[in-house]
């Protein structure tokens, strides 16, 4: 379940934890992430044969932000897709007009429909195979009229904004629970070549995010097991980042080891995070 898309706008898609267990660090920058529908339209210079499309951006937050913004640092504004050196010519240059450096570039259209329509197509693939039908998810339309369709008529951008952090985050204890070791500060903008509902498993894509405590709200585990993987600690608020963070860390672990094993040499070998408590806590 990754979708790639390519977008014209400038806008991004990244996760926060919010309230009484993470706070953004004073100081800190902030991006706006536009939950709900935008219009993908043509330069108003241009002539289409077709309409503009409407894209349910809160639809893909089940996908990482750089499946889409692939040159994205994670740290500044993201640029649209007609940036000068990106897909800002709007249509392909005929096959005998294009340069060296012009057949490494896809325009606007063709990033558009290899990334949108060729993810729609792949995920279709995925779900009529036998083995995936058990775990089906929607994908979109791959044909024309799918995407700009006649009968639609949202037209127009409907938006609305949400601030989000840029960089380190602090990660406390609620304040009336004693803190036996040092504050985390989580590292955001690493974790933003994952998917926001990754963490925000319960969002709906367009409300503003509630902080942790809205589910995890239990500050003490189980009078009968402190064990956090027991399903009756599933909202001690302990259980719930041990659980989610140092698993998937550990995940990530043991896949660079499979790969150093049985690739010696490899490079660009999958990050991962601290499985210890100091690695985290600072101690």
């Amino acid at each position: 379940m990754k979708p790639s898309f390519i977008l014209v706008f400038c806008f991004t898609i990244i996760f926060i934890t919010a309230g009484s267990f993470l706070n953004a660090d004073e100081g800190k920058d902030v991006l706006l992430l536009p939950a709900g529908t935008m219009v993908l339209k043509a330069p108003p210079d241009f002539e289409t044969k077709r309409l503009p499309v409407p894209f349910s951006h809160s639809q893909h937050f089940t996908s990482p932000c750089k499946s889409c913004h692939h040159n994205w640092d994670g740290q500044t504004r993201v640029k649209g897709c007609a940036t000068s050196g990106c897909h800002d010519q709007f249509w392909p240059e005929p096959p005998d007009e294009r340069s060296d450096q012009g057949k490494q570039l896809i325009s606007m259209t063709g990033a558009y429909h290899k990334a949108c329509r060729g993810c729609h197509y792949q995920q279709s693939k995925k779900n009529s195979s036998a083995d995936q039908k058990a775990c089906a998810v929607a994908t979109g339309p791959v044909s024309c009229d799918g995407c700009h369709s006649e009968t639609d008529t949202a037209r127009t951008d409907d938006l609305e904004t949400f601030e989000i952090p840029v960089g380190p985050v602090t990660i406390e204890a609620p304040e009336d629970v004693w803190q036996s070791r040092a504050s985390v500060s989580f590292p955001h903008s690493d974790h933003f070549t994952y998917a926001c509902m990754t963490c925000h498993h319960e969002w709906d894509g367009y409300s503003p995010i509630e902080s942790c405590a809205a589910c995890h709200d239990e500050t003490s585990p189980h009078e009968s097991t402190r064990d956090i993987k027991d399903p009756r600690n599933a909202y001690y608020f302990l259980a719930a980042y041990h659980n989610g963070c140092i698993n998937c860390h550990r995940t990530l672990l043991k896949q660079r080891k499979t790969i150093e094993k049985n690739a010696p040499g490899k490079k660009n070998l999958p990050a991962y995070g601290p499985v210890r408590c100091n690695g985290c806590h600072n101690m």
